[in-house]
């Protein structure tokens, strides 16, 4: 009776340690986001005196010059000691993790609504980082603060009922605020793509879930956005994040390629770059696949077919940002040797007439895959049901022809700005 009694004291206490932790942390965010409307009502007010100044000289006065400038090196010093704290307390978070509190509860799981605090705690302060001048570069926080909530879901989290409407909820308030973050917070794209990636091992089927379901929100948003604001900075900030998720683990965007297909409908040519370089990089993954049987390596062969024919079809793009990203692409699976015949002898035809572009920077990636094609001719073309010797000589000189053309306007161009 008393063990239990002592078990029970040190559970309390360890919520009240918590507890505390998150009021200090709270306090912190609080001030956080009272500082960034100050900013915003400085700027609002500075634009309005600005606008209603008429060159007079009148108003200027040393002495409030001074007081305002002190003003504002009293706040540094405060915003500076604010950061040192959360830094502290977060170390103090990521400490009390790591310490297996777990244990003092014994056969009992630990309580899922103190660890969906601890998360909350955690997102929150992601969030705050992501929109606050003082936090916004401190890397440290951002680091610990990642590795404190992949440590929390990894070890309790994982323990809980998979269809719970806790474990539910809070997998959408998850999804909801990671996919806020993806898109605001540029600076958090590594360590987003990272928690992402260590969800999908866990063993819960939710946090297994979660990254799909990022996935969806975020095509979702896109689909609207991307033909609202054409080129924003959320969505360059999105781009990079399935881009190098998809470098991290090409497994979960071929599983929700289908979805992602819709990119090449968007009028962001950012967007629809994402897309062409997400397929290559499918491309990529499915030739390290190994199959079972027959047919699901024919599956993948006609699958990895279709990622090609929309490659070649992005060749003639309205953008030559898109026009000159594919032909990038393609030089990248020419490398990998991911292409067959049929496919060589077609790009060989796209891109000499790219060299053709009313664009010199998709002139100049043309002549480039040109270059690296003439390179592996010898091995395309040794049977004769392909290019005739005659042919490829004339495909020779015409791009030694189009390759001193560009060189000449280069130079023109060189001599222009000089001028």
């Amino acid at each position: 009776m008393k063990q239990k009694n002592t078990y029970k004291k040190c559970r309390n206490s360890i919520k009240i340690y918590f507890f505390l932790l998150e009021w200090m942390i709270d306090s912190y965010i609080d001030f956080c986001k009272e500082s960034s409307k100050i900013v915003l009502n400085k700027k609002k007010n500075y634009n309005k005196k600005k606008k209603n100044d008429n060159d007079s000289d009148d108003g200027y006065d040393d002495k409030k010059k001074n007081k305002s400038k002190n003003k504002e090196k009293e706040k540094e010093v405060k915003e500076l000691k604010v950061e040192k704290n959360i830094e502290t307390l977060v170390s103090a978070l990521l400490k009390f993790v790591k310490s297996d509190f777990g244990v003092i509860f014994q056969s009992q799981l630990v309580e899922e609504e103190l660890i969906n605090s601890m998360i909350k705690l955690g997102f929150d302060l992601l969030e705050i980082q992501s929109k606050n001048k003082i936090l916004k570069n401190n890397s440290a926080i951002k680091e610990k603060n990642f590795e404190y909530l992949q440590y929390i879901i990894t070890k309790h989290s994982s323990c809980h009922s998979n269809n719970s409407i806790e474990s539910n909820s809070l997998i959408l308030k998850l999804t909801s605020k990671i996919v806020n973050l993806i898109f605001t917070d540029e600076q958090s794209t590594d360590n987003l793509v990272g928690f992402v990636v260590s969800s999908l091992t866990m063993s819960n089927a939710s946090l297994t879930s979660l990254g799909h379901k990022i996935i969806h929100e975020v095509v979702d948003r896109i689909n609207k956005e991307g033909n609202v604001e054409s080129q924003g900075n959320g969505l360059k900030s999105v781009t990079t994040f399935l881009i190098k998720l998809s470098e991290k683990n090409a497994k979960i965007i071929y599983s929700n390629l289908s979805s992602l297909i819709s990119f090449y409908e968007v009028d962001s040519y950012m967007v629809r770059n994402t897309l062409t370089e997400l397929i290559t990089n499918m491309i990529l993954f499915i030739i390290t696949l190994t199959a079972e049987n027959e047919d699901t390596m024919e599956h993948h062969k006609k699958t990895k077919q279709n990622f090609i024919v929309m490659l070649f079809e992005r060749i003639y793009d309205k953008s030559s940002h898109c026009r000159k990203t594919v032909l990038t692409c393609f030089a990248k699976l020419v490398e990998n040797n991911c292409l067959e015949y049929p496919d060589y002898l077609k790009l060989i035809k796209e891109a000499y007439l790219r060299l053709q572009d009313e664009k010199s920077s998709v002139r100049k990636i043309a002549l480039s895959l040109c270059n690296s094609l003439i390179g592996i001719y010898p091995s395309l073309f040794k049977q004769p049901c392909y290019l005739s010797y005659s042919e490829i000589d004339k495909v020779l000189s015409e791009t030694s022809n189009a390759k001193m053309q560009l060189e000449r306007e280069i130079n023109k161009l060189k001599n222009a700005t000089k001028a």
